[in-house]
């Protein structure tokens, strides 16, 4: 389309355009993430280079009001242990997810890794659950951590009576 604008140039255009009355001197970049700052207050080594699981710990730690890991790996056939947090509100349960989720995109990325990760309840205002595979993260709200008491229902080994030993 050079007919369209025929007495510009872009090159000469670009190289005699005046840009310091919209460069802002005092412009400082991007803060580091709050969970990326609370690790580095907190002396994690290397966070992004920890496993999967001590990421999603300390992410979920750093704010979280309540967080219970739970080891169901004799329990249960689709995953080996399970973390139950308990957050202070909605608004926080989704903020927390997306830090986490953010967190655990970076690591990928460093490793130069594709995973998927499965998040659901996205529109849900009391629980979301982000299933990583070999471990799963629940966030509740207060309300439904106490309506549903995950903690106890997973850590009570209860028998069938239905079910007979051979």
């Amino acid at each position: 389309m050079p007919d369209l604008y025929p007495d510009f140039d872009a090159e000469t255009e670009t190289a005699n355009t005046d840009d310091s009355w919209y460069v802002d001197s005092e412009f400082t970049p991007p803060q580091v993430p709050l969970w990326q700052r609370r690790m580095q207050e907190a002396n994690v080594e290397a966070p992004l280079d920890a496993s999967l699981f001590d990421l999603c710990r300390v992410v979920v730690e750093s704010s979280a009001a309540k967080v219970d890991v739970l080891d169901i790996a004799d329990r249960c056939d689709w995953t080996s242990r399970m973390v139950v947090v308990e957050t202070k509100s909605a608004r926080h349960m989704h903020a927390l997810a997306e830090d986490l989720l953010k967190a655990i995109k970076e690591r990928n990325k460093q490793r130069g890794l594709q995973a998927t990760i499965n998040v659901d309840g996205r529109e849900s205002d009391d629980w979301m659950v982000v299933d990583l595979g070999s471990f799963v993260v629940h966030l509740m709200t207060p309300e439904a951590h106490k309506t549903y008491d995950l903690v106890k229902l997973w850590s009570e080994t209860t028998k069938d009576p239905t079910i007979e030993d051979s």
